[in-house]
């Protein structure tokens, strides 16, 4: 884990997507942006 925050792969697993791509694609799917953009918008 980076600091606080989870690794992409690291979320995928904790929410037991069978990898990262998987959970990546659903993610967009629900709230229309990619897990990595939606951390950007919400640092610091």
């Amino acid at each position: 884990m980076a600091g606080d925050r989870l690794t992409i792969s690291e979320a995928a697993a904790r929410w037991q997507f069978s990898d990262a791509s998987h959970f990546t694609r659903q993610f967009r799917h629900r709230y229309g942006t990619t897990p990595r953009e939606f951390a950007r918008q919400r640092r610091p």
